[in-house]
């Protein structure tokens, strides 16, 4: 039973007691509004899920196929789609307003991913990268986008976030806390000297500089440090009570020595300490002349002034390269001729002793840094060998670069015990690192596949929505294939991105051959409203409905237009068929109130077969009435007219031999042709070619004159004879299509037997004799197996009759003796 036989279709689909025929009819039923009426009524699980499953499918295709504007309807459509079909949509709708509205709610970020860096629609992919919130899909979208405006969109997105990672209280709170640290260490330092007044001025400077520090901490509401405060107050009686203590008059030179070294500042870590203490008296080699003297003093100058630009509250790493990299700018100037610039190099100390306490602290905290990297190493060697490992000994060997400065002698002590963790981790994961290797070269065929692909779609004339579909295809498989060996991994990635570069242009090219199509089928609308126009003044009532019904069809084919000029020329189609059928209306209209007199006429026409002058009235009824037969119909009017007229023949009969002999003359016609229906029903014959034979039959009742007031009584028996007819048609009509079911299983069931005795006398599991005698029992079934619809038979039968031939000549190349 085809789908096209809706009522059969919905009748069984209601009624069949069976739940599984229910389920195969309704599946068959394509209108939203029937299935819908029938999810209404029907009462069992299943086959209620059998046509929400139908109705899904609908609305998905009719979402996906639809152009142009949002209708009602579709909003409904994609109000009531579930969540995963939102999902398919969003990647294949064709209407970029539809994607949009599928957007509306919708945050599953993978899937707004995914759109953002496939859709061609820019719109539609900046709507789904707002939606973006994870930073790692916002850098994916930044690399494989295909809008450049989506991807600058997305780089600006992830810039952001990057840099609202950065907490600028917290920067500021960090690095307060390292200055204390830095100038506690130093403080602390200071205190064991032996002679306090040595370090007083000194300390009295480190005891302004905590003052300044503890208004800013208060000023980011921190607390005091409370430490450094206890070192001054016992470095002040300290000094009280060395000053109390009487001091001998003379100190040998070794104690004079150590009180120098002791108000010395350190010196600097990058450079070797310039000497103050020189001889008055030089020699005259060793002095530069005026000029070379004044070309470099300022270049000198420009150090100090480099100095004191930088700023004390930034990077401590940056702060100690830039100060190492000064001293050893000064060296490079002065050379050996030192003496001659003793005093810019005081000021050039002076620049650089505010920083003393930082470089002091950064090699401090460069050295906890780097005993918690081999710490961090040594456990790293120790613990199971995964391949990640090999990455984190290499990040751990980039943070113990950052670090910062620290002094030789603990860099000898520092560096073998974390070389050691280090080479230990790489030496375990070698063997894995060959694995992986062995992996990326697989890879790298991987990719070179997809990169040939792409440049073969990019040169190949196709489908441009099939070609995009198969380019995301190879995107994604792309992105989920590994890593490449490192040398190959840019000719790989370049090729890869001129390949999708190339492809991409071609949509240049296919904007203008959609273009061209679009105005084609405009054109070609154009040309249907033209025809339309000129069948609108048409008076051919009966052909020209025909015609419109045609260029209808013709217009449902032609193909997509934009919506702005689908509306414009759908208009001017509607309009010229409006015309028509409203002339055409008002014509049948007229002809209705026209039989309707007529009616009237015969109804009050006082028939007298007597009189000549009420015979030529009747007659003249009779030849308006029939003039108006081709001029539509209609049931209530035929039968009131009928009704009066045959009442009138039966009156003039009477009176007139000759139309009693026409009366008569009808009437056995009439019920020949009843005879010959009958003789039909009796046959038992129901065919096609019967069915035509009735149609016939039909055709010659309704030409036939009528038999006056008998015609009523022989026209009922007549329209149930043909009742009785198809309903007993019908009822064969369905036994045949499930005996053709039967029998169709059977002779499905006959072709895999003979294609098994084929694959068993092609093995040679059976003698000759054995596969004759099997292909003949199966051919007597074949005959036993009933008649099928003629393409199925004829599909079935080749089927068959080559499996059991095939068989019979598997033994034709064997020797009788092999056999």
């Amino acid at each position: 039973m085809g789908p096209t036989d809706l009522d059969a279709l919905l009748d069984i689909a209601k009624n069949d007691e069976d739940a599984e025929i229910r389920k195969l009819a309704v599946q068959k039923i394509s209108s939203p509004w029937h299935l819908n009426d029938l999810l209404k009524a029907e009462q069992d699980t299943s086959v209620q899920n059998v046509i929400k499953e139908v109705l899904r499918k609908y609305r998905i295709k009719t979402i996906k196929n639809s152009i142009g504007a949002i209708s009602q309807e579709i909003l409904k459509m994609i109000e009531e789609l579930q969540p995963k079909d939102k999902e398919e949509l969003l990647l294949s709708a064709k209407s970029t307003e539809v994607r949009l509205e599928l957007l509306k709610g919708f945050d599953k970020q993978g899937v707004l991913a995914q759109v953002a860096k496939s859709d061609s629609q820019e719109s539609v992919a900046l709507t789904a990268l707002a939606k973006v919130e994870r930073e790692n899909l916002i850098e994916e979208i930044k690399n494989d986008a295909v809008c450049d405006s989506v991807r600058k969109k997305a780089k600006e997105m992830f810039a952001t976030m990057q840099a609202s990672k950065t907490d600028p209280v917290k920067e500021k709170t960090d690095l307060l806390f390292q200055k204390q640290k830095a100038l506690l260490a130093h403080a602390t330092r200071l205190a064991e000297n032996k002679n306090p007044l040595s370090v007083d001025a000194e300390m009295q400077r480190l005891y302004a500089e905590s003052e300044n520090l503890n208004k800013e901490a208060s000023t980011l509401g921190l607390q005091n440090q409370t430490e450094i405060s206890a070192i001054f107050a016992k470095h002040n009686e300290a000094v009280k009570a060395y000053r109390d203590t009487p001091q001998p008059s003379q100190q040998t030179p070794i104690e004079e020595k150590t009180e120098t070294v002791a108000e010395a500042p350190p010196p600097e870590p990058a450079t070797e300490p310039v000497k103050e203490a020189q001889p008055e008296e030089q020699k005259e080699e060793d002095k530069l002349s005026e000029e070379e003297y004044n070309a470099k003093l300022p270049l000198l100058q420009a150090i100090i002034d480099r100095v004191n630009e930088l700023d004390e509250n930034g990077d401590f790493n940056e702060i100690s390269q830039n100060v190492r990299q000064a001293f050893y700018d000064w060296k490079e100037i002065v050379g050996e001729k030192k003496t001659q610039f003793k005093n810019i190099y005081k000021e050039f100390r002076s620049a650089t002793s505010r920083f003393q306490n930082l470089q002091e602290w950064a090699s401090w905290h460069a050295e906890q840094i780097r005993e918690q990297l081999i710490k961090d190493i040594e456990e790293l060697a120790n613990a199971p060998v995964v391949l990640e490992n090999r990455a984190k000994a290499f990040a751990m060997l980039e943070q113990w670069k950052a670090a910062g400065y620290m002094p030789a002698l603990k860099i000898q002590e520092f560096w073998p015990r974390f070389k050691a963790g280090l080479d230990k981790v790489m030496d375990s994961v070698a063997p894995l690192l060959k694995e992986q290797e062995q992996g990326q070269e697989e890879n790298l065929k991987i990719k070179e596949d997809i990169c040939a692909q792409i440049e073969e779609l990019a040169i190949t004339d196709g489908e441009w929505a099939d070609q995009l579909k198969k380019i995301q295809e190879l995107q994604a498989k792309w992105k989920n294939t590994g890593f490449v060996p490192k040398a190959q991994n840019h000719v790989i990635w370049e090729r890869y991105q001129n390949a999708i570069n190339s492809f991409f242009k071609k949509q240049e090219a296919h904007k203008k051959r959609i273009s061209e199509q679009i105005n084609e089928r405009i054109a070609a609308r154009e040309k249907l409203c033209e025809e339309a126009e000129a069948l609108s003044n048409s008076t051919d009532w009966r052909n020209t409905p025909k015609a419109f019904t045609k260029l209808s069809a013709e217009w449902k084919a032609a193909g997509s237009v934009p919506a702005e000029q689908y509306e414009k020329l759908l208009q001017r189609f509607k309009k010229a068929s409006d015309i028509f059928f409203e002339k055409r209306n008002a014509y049948f209209e007229n002809v209705r109130k026209t039989r309707e007199e007529v009616c009237i006429k015969i109804e009050s026409l006082e028939f007298d077969a007597s009189n000549t002058e009420s015979v030529a009235q009747w007659k003249k009824i009779e030849e308006e009435w029939k003039a108006l037969e081709n001029n539509g119909y209609s049931k209530e009017l035929n039968e009131r007219f009928f009704a009066a007229s045959d009442r009138i023949w039966e009156a003039a009969s009477k009176a007139n031999p000759e139309i009693a002999k026409e009366l008569d003359k009808n009437w056995e016609a009439k019920h020949g042709i009843m005879d010959q229906l009958k003789n039909i029903m009796d046959q038992e014959t129901f065919k096609y070619k019967t069915m035509q034979n009735v149609r016939n039959l039909q055709i010659e009742w309704e030409k036939m004159g009528r038999c006056g007031a008998a015609e009523a009584e022989i026209s009922a028996k007549f329209n149930d004879l043909i009742n009785s007819f198809l309903s007993t048609y019908n009822d064969q009509k369905e036994i045949r299509s499930n005996l053709d079911k039967i029998n169709a299983q059977k002779k499905e069931e006959l072709c895999k037997q003979a294609e098994e005795l084929l694959a068993r006398a092609q093995n040679q599991s059976l003698t000759r004799a054995e596969v004759i005698s099997e292909t003949g029992s199966l051919r007597a079934a074949w005959k036993d197996s009933g008649n099928v619809s003629m393409h199925l038979a004829k599909i079935l039968w080749k089927r068959f009759n080559g499996a059991c031939n095939a068989a019979c000549h598997a033994f034709d190349d064997i020797a009788p003796a092999a056999e």
